[in-house]
């Protein structure tokens, strides 16, 4: 019985791979510029990078090997830029591929993946959304009135600015940097073994379950701690 399913695995992960194509890139970089507008959100899945820019919408840039960028697809769906590669092409590059993208009326921002996202000057927002799942890392300068963010896996976040409301919830083993975020209320939950770092100035929240730790600058008046498990609330 062993020996008919390993036969039948082996035989399934060799008609996988027939089944995709492979894409090498030629380590000869270009860029190419594509006319797409009409966005709120910023969706990228996979291994790419994304740089926000601090421009009006209507053009993106993107920079990768020649060979990659036909594979690279860019479109709106649901009122969202969403950037990947195409279905069932495995890729393979030398040099990084980046997509620019104008970030005016952006509120909304998903890594799911392994792809990093940052950005050029201050992202400017009032209610501003971030969603990161996987293990890429999201880099933000930001200036909103409320933040909501959501970190699923091993990736980490970095936020710097400021905002009155800022809503964190950590569910893995990455790690949220915000002590540069300058927030009046802070709202945390950890589960899992990732680390928070806020800086709230009025009233703080916290919510551990598990081995992770939250620590917090800026001296908030108001204070409440839950704690579930061996992670620990600290108020520096």
């Amino acid at each position: 019985m062993k020996k008919l399913l390993l036969f039948l695995f082996l035989g399934w992960a060799v008609a996988f791979s027939f089944g995709q194509n492979r894409v090498r890139g030629n380590g000869k970089v270009t860029t190419q510029t594509r006319n797409i507008s009409g966005y709120s959100g910023v969706v990228l899945k996979g291994s790419l990078d994304v740089v926000l820019t601090p421009k009006e919408q209507g053009k993106i840039t993107i920079s990768a090997e020649e060979n990659v960028i036909p594979i690279i697809t860019t479109k709106i769906v649901n009122g969202n830029l969403e950037i990947s590669f195409k279905e069932n092409i495995s890729v393979s590059y030398k040099k990084e591929a980046t997509v620019y993208v104008p970030s005016t009326g952006v509120n909304k921002i998903e890594l799911s993946g392994s792809g990093d996202i940052e950005n050029q000057d201050i992202l400017k927002t009032q209610l501003l959304t971030l969603h990161l799942r996987g293990s890429g890392d999201i880099k933000l300068n930001v200036s909103a009135a409320s933040i909501s963010a959501q970190l699923i896996g091993s990736g980490d976040m970095e936020l710097k600015g400021n905002t009155k409301d800022f809503n964190i919830d950590l569910r893995g083993s990455g790690d949220v940097s915000a002590y540069q975020l300058s927030s009046q209320k802070v709202q945390a939950i950890l589960v899992g073994s990732g680390d928070i770092e806020v800086n709230a100035s009025s009233h703080f929240k916290g919510d551990v379950k598990g081995s992770g730790d939250i620590k917090v600058k800026g001296n908030p008046s108001d204070v409440e701690k839950k704690i579930k498990g061996s992670g620990t609330i600290k108020i520096l």
